[in-house]
């Protein structure tokens, strides 16, 4: 009976290890829900060409830069790991393609990428930096 016991709690032990190590590295979505960064943004290469927001709302994100050619939030989903959380997101437009987001949030900082592949031109991509700084709200 303690023998039977003993491996019981075993199992049970290694299943909660099991799981949590699998949710570590797993996607997880709306973690970043709520917050708004502010900073600026410019081509690869280049300086900051304009200001930039990045909203996270209701697990969309969207880069208010890019409103005006008519992108929408899209859907976007984070993993953890050592302090750091990494983004990734896809906004679309009807006429002008698709923005591949990828970023990382450092405590109130974020630094992300986005390659935007316009329709026609998708050998061609557009890559931007952003670096911002996390909206304190008042």
């Amino acid at each position: 009976m303690k023998q039977i016991f003993s491996v019981g709690v075993a199992l049970i032990v290694l299943s909660v290890f099991v799981l949590s190590s699998l949710a570590i590295g797993a996607t997880q979505s709306k973690l970043l829900d709520g917050k708004t960064y502010v900073g600026q943004m410019g081509e690869k290469g280049k300086g900051a060409e304009f200001q930039e927001t990045l909203v996270f709302k209701e697990g969309t994100f969207r880069s208010k830069a890019c409103d005006p050619l008519g992108f929408t939030a899209g859907p976007y989903g984070t993993t953890t790991q050592d302090g750091e959380t990494r983004f990734t997101a896809v906004c679309s437009s009807p006429r002008e393609g698709r923005i591949f987001w990828k970023g990382t949030v450092k405590g109130d900082l974020v630094e992300a990428t986005s390659t935007w592949r316009k329709p026609g031109q998708e050998d061609r991509p557009i890559v931007y930096w952003v670096k911002a700084k996390l909206q304190k709200k008042m």
